[in-house]
């Protein structure tokens, strides 16, 4: 929610009811501050008397209880929001923060994607099925940062530029869009994406910025079911399809060698592929792995040649740049249809490894590994029960500190030594 309040065109009604309106209680009735009352319709009326019908309408619902009435003119202003940035309730650690606990943050909005300033951790985006949001407090507080978007949005992934950080790319379920302190706000860059385009997530070449690469799915006949990848070399400007013979590949994930990034590794439904020439060419790695559903990877970032895949029998790990893979998923607990949603790996200590997946309730289930993933422990003090977690983030700076992505918001952890 965001923005100064602003007026659409008033409706007026004809209604043949007696109503009696304590406008003036409103407020306190519904624990609302003042900031809050400005959401409030604006209601005004003129009527005309009959005494013999009576009627009885009570609030905040407006549920009428019938006896009958008297003739009103009812004109009702309802507010809408403008584009200017407006805070979401605060979320204080000082009152709220338990070490090694999820605690949900005050961002109240269904989020499935977390991006956090490789430079300056305390600013964070979010964003989901409506938005994208900015805190430049670390997540105390958050603010949308919209302009330029068409509103309401459906965001799939953030990716932050590790050179520029306030260069930002967005997917979304009908394209890309970039952000640039140039402009101050989102352009859709789609140049060379065929139409309805599904982005899955988008990776940076490190040490070239200007050369990205996005994940997709298209075909709208088959419900976004045939992968492709797509490549920019003038940072995001222009598009091209460097692969796209994958029918109902359902998901597309990506990642990049970050020491050699002409190094390249995918995982769709029904293969592991790798590309050592920039996405010029593709080959199949699947040898070891006996569910090739490659929902999720992640590539050590201290060494490159360490990588893991989550399907849906559990995670595998190479250390040969993907020519054999093992299972190492001893005490991840993975129920039937269900897949590994989510792997993430410590930038500091890449021995720490968390695999994020959920049961067929849809509670979620975090695993956390600090021998490289020959033992897990769940990792779920404070996720409630049946509700969606998708999204996991590990600040670049404060390893300690992660963020969780949920149909109901941003949740997050402050991990301490336990003596």
């Amino acid at each position: 929610m965001n923005g100064k309040s602003t007026f659409r065109e008033m409706k007026k009604l004809n209604i043949g009811i007696f109503v009696i309106l304590i406008i003036s209680c409103i407020p306190s009735c519904m624990g609302m501050d003042n900031n809050k009352q400005s959401l409030l319709p604006s209601i005004s009326f003129s009527e005309t008397r009959n005494p013999s019908l009576t009627s009885i309408i009570s609030l905040p619902t407006l549920k009428e209880t019938i006896i009958t009435t008297v003739t009103r003119t009812l004109s009702i202003s309802y507010p809408t929001k403008t584009n200017t940035p407006k805070p979401i309730p605060t979320f204080k650690p000082s009152n709220t923060i338990t070490a090694n606990m999820w605690i949900l943050t005050e961002l109240p909005i269904s989020i499935h994607a977390i991006a956090i300033d490789p430079q300056n951790n305390s600013i964070i985006y979010a964003a989901g099925g409506y938005s994208i949001y900015r805190s430049t407090d670390g997540g105390i507080v958050w603010n949308a940062f919209e302009s330029g978007l068409p509103i309401p949005i459906s965001i799939t992934s953030l990716t932050i530029d590790p050179k520029n950080p306030t260069t930002i790319f967005a997917g979304s379920t009908n394209g890309l869009y970039k952000y640039t302190t140039d402009t101050g706000q989102w352009k859709k860059i789609n140049g060379g994406i065929p139409a309805k385009t599904k982005i899955h997530c988008i990776i940076i070449n490190p040490i070239n910025t200007s050369i990205i690469y996005a994940g997709a799915l298209v075909n709208p006949a088959t419900g976004y079911s045939d992968g492709i990848v797509l490549k920019s070399t003038d940072g995001g400007e222009e598009w091209n399809i460097i692969k796209s013979d994958m029918l109902f590949a359902f998901w597309v994930s990506l990642v990049i060698d970050p020491h050699n990034p002409n190094t390249l590794y995918m995982g769709i439904d029904g293969s592991m592929y790798k590309s050592i020439n920039g996405g010029t060419n593709w080959n199949q790695i699947n040898h070891g792995l006996s569910n090739i559903r490659a929902f999720s990877l992640a590539i050590d970032p201290l060494s490159p040649s360490t990588l893991y895949v989550g399907t849906a029998d559990g995670v595998y790990k190479s250390t040969n740049s993907g020519l054999h893979w093992i299972a190492i998923g001893a005490g991840i607990i993975l129920q039937s249809e269900v897949t590994i949603l989510s792997i993430n790996i410590d930038p500091k200590s890449s021995s720490t490894i968390y695999v994020l997946t959920s049961n067929i309730n849809y509670t979620p289930m975090l695993y956390k590994s600090t021998n490289s993933g020959n033992n897990w422990v769940l990792f779920n003090n404070g996720f409630p029960e049946n509700e969606f977690v998708d999204e996991l983030a590990i600040d670049p700076i404060n390893p300690t500190k992660l963020y969780a992505g949920s149909y109901k918001g941003i949740y997050v952890m402050h991990q301490v030594p336990i003596s």
